[in-house]
């Protein structure tokens, strides 16, 4: 990770296929909107994590340029809660990302727009943090860079 003055890039190391940088602070947070300015330099996929609690137990929105997709990890097993498919271009672009979580509903945003909805989150997932996440099947190949992050909490 690094912190620029106005940005911050997280990318995988010449031994790694992705890297995640977690926001300290927000493990406590239950309902509420991130939304990011991103801009995807390499690799094929990156994701906004919602109601992080550890690497076992998660809700995200995965973006690519085949899919956006809802996922939840409880105790390490993955479930995809709904997936859409298209013809999405995020690497080389500036892009504005978010998720969405509250009650057991979450929901990923493409340029300020609901693209897709996921339901009946499991109740272990009733809160947790922020998540930036790359990934590529390549080692040293996935980088992304946030321009800018807002989280509002939904009443």
């Amino acid at each position: 990770m690094d912190l620029g003055s106005d940005s911050m890039t997280i990318g995988a190391s010449t031994s790694t296929t992705g890297s995640a940088v977690f926001l300290d602070g927000t493990y406590l947070w239950k309902d509420y909107s991130l939304k990011s300015s991103v801009d995807l330099t390499s690799g094929q996929s990156f994701s906004l994590t919602a109601r992080y609690k550890d690497s076992e137990n998660y809700v995200s929105c995965l973006f690519s340029n085949k899919s956006i997709r809802i996922d939840q990890v409880v105790n390490g097993e993955e479930k995809v809660l709904s997936e859409l498919s298209g013809n999405f271009v995020f690497l080389g672009k500036n892009r504005e990302v978010g998720i969405g979580i509250y009650g057991d509903t979450a929901n990923c945003y493409l340029d300020d727009k609901i693209v897709i909805k996921g339901y009946n989150l499991d109740k272990a997932l009733d809160h947790g943090g922020i998540e930036f996440k790359t990934w590529d099947p390549q080692v040293n190949n996935s980088e992304l860079v946030v321009r800018s992050i807002s989280v509002e909490g939904i009443e």
